[in-house]
């Protein structure tokens, strides 16, 4: 009897210990599923996103927003991200709606720039906003005369013609209108006074170099390259360092770097008035060019999460920073600039640091040599079809480009300024290592661009990832033969089971 007891708590304690780790075991798969639905759904959002901004499904707003709120509701992850996708859409749908070309005939209206008047063919051209939405302006003769002396924000009124359907949905243009009279112009608002006063001023230091430095300077440091010569265009695009006469995230990363003292001073609702006013004015002053727009975007989420003591990885800040940007403006998508700027971040985030690790090089020549690599790589499926076989020479001129650049960047910002205010012998001193540094960006690009290197064309693209996809699954089999195959749980449990 008593032998007959013992054996019926032992089956019960086995069949116990059973449930228990059955138990445990759900919910350690549990615990993992939910680790990379968190890990990956800002990845898929912001892939899904951006296909949905690309074809524009046509889906009411008010049901992407229903299954957006009852995702926040039930705290579901998956559903939250076909809201963000389905609103994403829907955002776009409405803006191609609203972006129709206008009918052909007169126009007269008050306007306000969004950009500041660009020469092109002997034409000044512009991008307004009125009542009707956003227009070109191409503007010839007196007008363009009146038109080159204004800037973003200014408000005009203008007389002119639109001849033909027209539109432009990357920037929401709806008409290009040939502007006759620039009749009237009205007085700048406070805001707008202050912003074109400290472009103006950062502008002041440019003016103090030579005709042939002054657009790259002020290029690097606010996008404006409106001045540059066919010469320096042509070397700069045929060396892979064209970007350098654009501004970018590197811009936004320095003025951090310049008031990250002051946020780590105050609370964090007041650390996050300043990160949002600080991104704004930077925005303001470089004019919201799409490439900027990215790194904007990516630079609030990384402060937000920073604020808040969250780690956020770089995959993840990309990919929230892109949601963000397309919840704004979903038009974007179709804008090459942003195209090729995510491009190369993507680049960046997922390939530097595999290729630093695998380079025989000291840690600081690695990193120095795989940026550019990655960022060549990311843009290289979009760049090799718009604009044909890459130069592979681009890969070393970043690297001795990049230090000069960065100087050049940091010292219009701060140094630079001041050599603008002073002006004369002095403030020429002052811009003495900006020339420098432009010289030999300028030197690095013309060499470059006279040798006739090896390119990266579409055919060598697909073959490198073929050989780097081999070579990833070959490491992958090849750690699986050297790691045991150890049994389940589940055949553990059942055999001592069974043995007892």
């Amino acid at each position: 009897m008593c032998e007959e007891s013992a054996r019926r708590r032992w089956i019960s304690f086995v069949n116990s210990s059973w449930s228990v780790d059955q138990v445990t075991l759900q919910e350690t798969r549990s615990f993992l599923s939910n680790r990379m639905v968190v890990a990956f759904w800002p990845v898929a959002t912001a892939i899904g996103c951006l296909a949905a901004c690309a074809v524009a499904p046509d889906v009411p707003i008010p049901v992407a927003g229903g299954i957006l709120a009852a995702a926040c509701v039930g705290r579901r992850a998956a559903l939250l991200s076909i809201g963000i996708v389905l609103l994403c859409g829907a955002l776009a749908a409405a803006a191609q709606a609203d972006c129709t070309p206008l009918r052909a005939g007169v126009f007269r209206e008050w306007v306000q720039l969004v950009n500041d008047p660009s020469e092109t063919h002997g034409a000044e051209i512009v991008d307004v906003r009125s009542e009707q939405g956003h227009v070109r302006l191409v503007a010839r003769g007196s007008a363009a005369g009146t038109l080159r002396l204004r800037a973003a924000g200014d408000r005009v009124m203008v007389t002119g013609m639109i001849r033909s359907q027209w539109v432009d949905r990357s920037r929401h243009l709806r008409a290009m209108v040939s502007v006759g009279f620039v009749e009237v112009s009205e007085g700048e608002t406070p805001l707008v006074s202050l912003i074109n006063g400290l472009r103006n001023q950062i502008s002041k230091g440019g003016r103090i170099l030579s005709n042939e430095l002054r657009p790259l300077y002020l290029g690097l440091v606010i996008g404006d390259d409106r001045d540059s010569s066919a010469q320096m265009t042509d070397d700069l695009r045929a060396a892979g360092l064209a970007h350098l006469a654009v501004v970018s995230g590197e811009n936004l990363l320095f003025i951090m770097v310049l008031v990250t003292p002051m946020l780590s001073r105050v609370g964090m609702r007041c650390r996050l008035a300043v990160l949002l006013v600080v991104v704004v004015g930077f925005l303001s002053v470089t004019r919201f060019e799409p490439s900027i727009l990215r790194a904007a975007a990516m630079t609030l989420v990384a402060g937000v999460a920073i604020s808040v003591g969250r780690s956020a990885s770089p995959v993840r800040v990309m990919s929230l920073g892109v949601i963000l940007v397309l919840g704004l403006d979903p038009l974007i998508v179709n804008s090459r600039a942003f195209q090729l700027s995510l491009a190369a971040t993507a680049g960046i985030v997922l390939l530097a640091g595999p290729i630093t690790r695998r380079l025989p090089l000291p840690d600081r020549a690695a990193v120095a040599l795989a940026i550019p690599i990655a960022a060549q790589l990311g843009v290289a499926p979009l760049a090799i079809p718009l604009f044909g076989p890459q130069p592979l020479l681009a890969i070393p001129a970043n690297v001795l480009a990049e230090p000069a650049a960065a100087l050049v960047m940091m010292w219009g910002c701060t140094v630079g300024m001041v050599a603008g205010f002073i002006g004369g012998p002095v403030g020429s001193a002052l811009q003495l290592p900006a020339v420098l540094a432009l010289k030999w960006i300028l030197l690095v690009a013309h060499t470059t661009a006279g040798i006739n290197g090896p390119r990266l064309g579409l055919a060598h693209l697909v073959a490198l990832g073929a050989v780097v996809l081999a070579v990833w699954l070959l490491g992958r089999y090849r750690a699986n033969r050297r790691t045991p195959h150890s049994s389940s749980p589940e055949f553990h449990h059942g055999q001592g089971a069974g043995d007892r």
